[in-house]
């Protein structure tokens, strides 16, 4: 119960910050009654919002925007005229001979409702929790790889310098392949594990393909000073970045696979062109 009123308090003060933030009325033409005795507006007279938490309102006169009751009930006399009336946690009698303009709403949480809300904070609480972990852990790894990876991208920014476009279409047409070569190989028992071994290399290149995109792009596009840090503070800057980046809502999920796609063929080509050339000095 004490839960439920500090809870009742914050949805009155919010709601009525909502409510009033437009209006321009006088403090005189707010009644507010927090427990105690009933919230009353008689005969004749008039308010513009009436706001009770934890008793009752009991309205025989003019209210022209809002009746807010929290954990109270709300009483309209024939003689009533109102607007809206919200009732959290009570009951409306209403016997008003004016119909109420806008609309009465009445929520009485029963445990199941409440036991739905909790559980589905609880998931959402989960989900964000889990969505840190895994951003953390990601600014950790591509910190980590980048900084230990860092002398080697000299290669991958020239391709990335001239042919982004061609990266992006093989990688978008190499993921294809592969996705079409799991969901084949995982309709039998035997090529499941083959197929969860696909995925798990095309999930690697487009990670490591992502690293040199990252470094090429921060080389690109921030200031001249960030070069100048130390590389384990610069690719923690990056790799920061990088995270919000993807983290933005909906966008986040494009980018991320933009990035994905051009990573994994940026990882094709190197491979690729890794072994054209041994097999070259080979025959050499």
């Amino acid at each position: 119960m004490k839960k439920a009123g500090i809870t009742g308090t914050f949805l009155a003060l919010m709601l009525l910050f909502l409510v009033s933030w437009p209006a321009q009325a006088q403090a005189s033409d707010m009644l507010t009654q927090l427990g105690g005795n009933p919230a009353e507006v008689g005969a004749g007279q008039r308010v513009d919002t009436v706001v009770a938490v934890g008793t009752d309102a009991r309205i025989a006169g003019w209210v022209k925007d809002i009746v807010l009751v929290i954990n109270g009930n709300v009483i309209l006399a024939p003689s009533a005229r109102v607007d809206l009336v919200i009732d959290l946690g009570g009951h409306v009698a209403n016997f008003a001979s004016e119909k109420v303009k806008t609309g009465v709403f009445e929520m009485n949480p029963t445990s199941g409702v409440t036991q739905d809300f909790l559980v589905g904070a609880l998931l959402l609480i989960g989900t964000w929790l889990v969505r840190l972990l895994a951003s953390l852990v990601g600014i950790l790894l591509l910190t980590g790889l980048g900084y230990a990876l860092h002398r080697h991208f000299e290669r991958a920014a020239a391709f990335l310098e001239h042919a982004p476009g061609r990266l992006f279409a093989i990688g978008v047409a190499g993921a294809l392949v592969s996705w079409a070569l799991t969901v084949l190989l995982s309709l039998t028992i035997v090529g499941i594990p083959v197929a969860v071994f696909v995925f798990f290399l095309s999930f690697l290149a487009a990670f490591l393909g992502v690293l040199p995109l990252i470094d090429y792009l921060g080389r690109e596009f921030l200031n001249a000073r960030v070069q100048t840090y130390p590389p384990i503070t610069r690719w923690l800057l990056l790799a920061s970045l990088f995270t919000a980046l993807i983290n933005i809502p909906l966008l986040g999920f494009l980018f991320l696979l933009i990035f994905g796609a051009v990573g994994f063929g940026l990882t094709t080509v190197l491979l690729w062109s890794f072994f054209k050339e041994r097999k070259r000095r080979r025959l050499t």
